[in-house]
Order: C-alpha cells, then sequence, then structure tokens
C-alpha cells in the first residue's frame, strides 16, 4: 500500500523510494521527497477539487444527467479536460520541484565554496601573524648588543 509508504512521521527533506511494478511484471525505483504539510495543503487542495469534478461528471453521465445518455463524447471531453487540467498543474508542480532542488544544490555548493575560501583565508591571516612574531623576534634579536647574542 503506497499510502501507508508515504505516511508517516518522517521530516520533511527525507527522501523516501518506492519500488513500483507495471502489468508486465517490470519494477521501477519511484523517489519522493517528503514535504511539510503545510506547504503543500493548498496544493492537495486543487488536486482533490479536481478529482471530485471528475468524479461527478462520470456520475452525472452514467445517471444521465448533465450530457444525456448517449452523449459520451461530450462527457469524456469534459473528463480530458480535467485530467488535461490535472497533468498541467502536476507539470508545474514538477518543474517547481526541480528549481528549488536546484537552488537546494546551488546554496550548498556555494556553502561549501565560501567555507574552503574562510579556511583559507585563515590560513593566510595566520601565516601573516607567525611571519609578524618572527620578524618581530628577529628585530629585537637585531637590537641586542653584541655580547648578549653569543651567550
Amino acid at each position: 500500500n503506497v499510502t501507508t509508504l508515504l505516511v508517516g512521521n518522517d521530516e520533511p527533506g527525507v527522501d523516501v523510494v518506492v519500488t513500483i511494478k507495471n502489468t508486465l511484471g517490470a519494477e521501477m525505483d519511484v523517489a519522493f521527497t517528503r514535504m511539510a504539510t503545510a506547504k503543500i495543503a493548498d496544493r492537495r487542495r486543487v488536486f482533490d477539487l479536481f478529482a471530485a469534478i471528475k468524479d461527478r461528471v462520470l456520475k452525472k453521465t452514467e445517471a444521465g444527467g448533465w450530457f444525456g445518455a448517449g452523449d459520451l463524447d461530450s462527457n469524456k471531453s469534459t473528463v480530458a479536460l480535467v485530467d488535461e487540467a490535472v497533468e498541467v498543474w502536476s507539470k508545474m508542480l514538477e518543474a517547481d520541484r526541480l528549481v528549488q532542488q536546484n537552488v537546494l544544490r546551488e546554496v550548498g555548493r556555494l556553502h561549501r565554496e565560501g567555507a574552503q575560501h574562510a579556511a583559507g583565508i585563515t590560513e593566510v591571516v595566520d601565516n601573516m601573524a607567525f611571519a609578524h612574531q618572527v620578524a618581530q623576534r628577529e628585530a629585537v634579536a637585531a637590537a641586542l648588543p653584541e655580547q648578549g647574542r653569543t651567550a
């Protein structure tokens, strides 16, 4: 049951991989990333509304309403329109998810690069401080009289 696999207390951002099998028995892994329920509530509601509209159209037509018993082509067109709307909407959501995924990847890359640059700057500053200490010691040693240096 896919619902059992997807519903749980796991943290948003966690990847879930579900293996599905088609009618020919071929298996395919599908990866999902969990989202916080609050972030997808409106999207879920739109999907549920489309599903309800499609279900009502099918039930009305089966009962002979709206398009009449013999006018199933009109009904199929309406259902096809709802299916197309859901498909386009799903593609938009997928595109949005890919953009967000790329932004997160880029932010991670910039974070790693920034940390590397910070480490490099720290090393340069440490080397400069060490060089300054050595130069101070050499200056003090040069200022001492000759007899103080030979002891």
